[in-house]
């Protein structure tokens, strides 16, 4: 989650306040589901450290799709913005 705090940033200094809240809500539930499962590890079986790990990587991947296309539309209007001024 840390690794992905870098575009909260950008989104209040440039605006977009729609953007951040997309991003809030998917880190909400990754954070929410990822406690949630270290709370119930033992009453759902999940004595494997391994396959609990692997639960919360996929419930980060929402929260990175957000972050990655987040970035790549700020890259494409900042290259828009730059090559229009051409």
């Amino acid at each position: 989650m840390q690794y992905l705090s870098w575009v909260i940033p950008f989104a209040l200094v440039s605006g977009q306040l729609h953007r951040l809240r997309v991003f809030t809500v998917t880190a909400v539930a990754f954070l929410a589901g990822a406690n949630a499962l270290g709370l119930l590890q033992e009453s759902l079986g999940l004595a494997d450290q391994l396959a609990l790990d692997d639960i919360v990587r996929a419930l980060g991947l929402p929260v990175w799709a957000v972050t990655i296309w987040w970035a790549w539309s700020l890259g494409r209007a900042f290259w828009h913005e730059r090559l229009g001024r051409t």
